[in-house]
Formats: structure tokens, C-alpha cells, sequence
């Protein structure tokens, strides 16, 4: 279970924690010519085993865990030379990460809790129980926690709206923000910290939309294209927008904390024989996007998603969960 609080605009880029994800990002592009989004995202997770019920250890079953935090996230697009192909020039993203927080507070456990008691109070069932191990959860009491993450993509095939030009021509004259049917995307990611890890997958979106592959994630707290306002972008030209979206990604495991532990002793905690180092990921669902004035949009969209076992052993199982997304608000200006 979770909840993210996800906020964008150019203040941002001034917080201490920014200067880590810029010098991270310098790295891989250090020339000015490039768009930049600066984000800043409040973030809560929580982690249980199956049965929810046992107020002891469950042994070979994941531990309880939680990470209570915020990050903050560095976007940008480079400019790269190639005057005969308008939208080939931004054919390429960079994203960094930086992510700074607690395990082992007591804040999932009350949510959760609260959560299920007043589903139980609607439903007017005795289902479902609260649960009652969170105090056998990874660093129990509150540890602090750090991740550095870096990822980079780059489109690789696009349909696009042309009427005026021939097929061969088409390409050349589309700018950023006309009008694509299907767009497809491969990427590379990696983090360390209390999750290390590093990650190949493809990205894909099918329907009518606007927006550019930067502006889209496919994690749970950036799965809808807001768009920005760019030189020569009137935001007041953009309309609905609605795609499909998939993803597949495979995962080569170092190292999970709320699996394995950080420093501090937690009661119960997995060994890193038990870890499925390899995991493969899927993400699947609809967005939809829509103007509510000139400068104002509105985005809902659902994403579906699952992962194989991340752990082996007797309670070994695939994992999937989906989660609503709304975003309000004015585009931020990329520059």
C-alpha cells in the first residue's frame, strides 16, 4: 500500500537535495542545451506479510516494512544536433533521484489500521482483521534511509499525425507536442541505497495524445502526461488526451532493505540467499488528460501492475497491485 504527494516547478531545483540529483544528472549530460523539470514528491509505503492476522514472526514470508520520506527528481531532455529530424532532437531522457527518509516508523500501521477499520465499519462485516505484526517491522522505531537513482530512455519508434506531408517527409517537419497515435521507448535504470538494483526494460503508448515520452512515467506517481509549456507549445492547443500504456522491465537485484534489513536489528528479516535476484516487471493501464481552462489540465489514469517473487521459500508468490492517479494544475514551464 502506498500514497505519493507528487509536486513540479522550478522551486525545486533550489532544495538542498536538488543539488545532489543535478550533480548526478551532470554525469550524464553537462551541456546547457536541454530541457529541465524539477520534482518533489512526498512519499509513503507500507510492506506486509500475506496473513495479517498472526501477531508473530511468519517465517519464511516477507517481513512487515515501511519507508516514510520524500524525493526529489531532476528531468532532462537533451538538445542533440539533427536539423532534418525536428522531433529527433529530443529523442533521448534523463531522470535522477534522490530520495532521503525512515524505515520502521509507526505511521503505515495506523493507516492501514485506520483503513480497515472503517471499511469494517461500511461493510458492516468483521472482515478484514487489523494487523497485528507491525511490530516485527525492518527497523522497528524508525531508521534513516537513502536512495540515489539514475535511469536513462530513448524513443525508438513513433506514428505520428501527418496530412500535408508524404510519408518520407513526415518525420522531418513534426514538431514536439504534434499529435501521435503510438509511441514505443527502451530504458535503462539503476538505484542504490536501500534498494540496488539496475534494470533494462520497453515502454509503449497506444491512442491519441500530445505529450512526449518525458513527460510520462511509468511509476505509480508520474503515469500522467501533464505536458509543459515549452517556446512555440501553446498549452491552449492541446486537447484530450487518452492512450493506453504498457510496460516490461526486467530487474537484476543487489540488495532490498525492507526485505533484508538496514543496520539497525529488526526481528525478523529475510537472508540474501533467500532473494530472486532476477525480477521481471509489468505495468499496464489507461490515462486520460483534458484541458479544464487555457492553461489548466486535468489527468486521471490506472495503473495495473506486478512483479515475479521477489523472495523463495514456502510463502514464494507473484506480487500485483494497482493504484488511482489524479493530477490538477497548471503544466510547469520546462526551459
Amino acid at each position: 500500500m502506498g500514497l505519493v504527494f507528487n509536486f513540479s516547478g522550478g522551486v525545486f531545483a533550489d532544495l538542498p537535495t536538488s543539488w545532489v540529483t543535478r550533480k548526478l544528472s551532470d554525469v550524464f549530460w553537462k551541456d546547457n542545451l536541454a530541457l529541465t523539470k524539477h520534482e518533489l514528491s512526498i512519499v509513503g509505503n507500507g510492506f506486509t506479510p500475506e496473513d495479517l492476522g498472526e501477531r508473530d514472526v511468519i517465517v519464511g514470508d516477507r517481513p512487515y516494512g515501511s519507508f516514510l520520506g520524500f524525493s526529489t527528481r531532476r528531468l532532462i531532455v537533451p538538445l542533440q544536433e539533427d536539423n532534418h529530424k525536428l522531433l529527433g532532437r529530443y529523442r533521448s531522457a534523463v531522470r535522477t533521484e534522490f530520495a532521503v527518509g525512515a524505515l520502521g516508523l509507526g505511521v503505515a500501521e495506523f493507516v492501514q489500521t485506520e483503513i480497515h477499520q472503517i471499511y469494517r465499519a461500511i461493510a458492516n462485516s468483521d472482515q478484514p482483521v487489523d494487523p497485528l505484526g507491525w511490530d516485527n517491522q525492518i527497523s522497528q522505531g524508525g531508521e534513516p534511509t537513502l536512495l540515489l537513482r539514475a535511469s536513462y530512455e530513448q524513443r525508438f519508434s513513433v506514428i505520428f499525425r501527418c496530412i500535408e506531408q508524404q510519408a518520407g517527409d513526415c518525420e522531418r517537419s513534426v514538431q514536439p507536442y504534434d499529435k501521435k497515435y503510438f509511441e514505443a521507448t527502451w530504458l535503462l535504470d539503476g538505484s542504490v541505497g536501500y534498494y540496488t538494483n539496475i534494470a533494462a526494460g520497453v515502454r509503449m503508448r497506444l491512442g491519441i495524445f500530445q505529450s512526449e515520452f518525458w513527460d510520462f512515467d511509468s511509476s505509480q506517481t508520474n503515469i500522467i502526461s501533464q505536458g509543459v509549456d515549452t517556446p512555440g507549445n501553446a498549452q491552449g492547443k492541446r486537447g484530450v488526451e487518452f492512450f493506453i500504456f504498457g510496460g516490461l522491465t526486467g530487474r537484476l537485484v543487489g540488495y532490498n532493505a525492507l526485505l533484508q534489513g538496514q543496520f539497525k536489528d529488526s526481528a525478523y528479516t529475510l537472508d540474501a540467499d533467500q532473494l530472486n535476484r532476477t525480477i521481471l516487471e509489468f505495468q499496464v493501464g489507461p490515462v486520460i488528460s483534458f484541458p479544464l481552462s487555457k492553461s489548466r489540465r486535468l489527468g486521471i489514469g490506472y495503473l495495473f501492475s506486478g512483479r515475479t517473487a521477489e523472495f523463495s521459500g514456502p510463502f514464494e508468490r507473484t506480487h500485483s497491485w494497482g493504484g488511482l492517479s489524479i493530477t490538477i494544475g497548471r503544466p510547469p514551464v520546462i526551459n
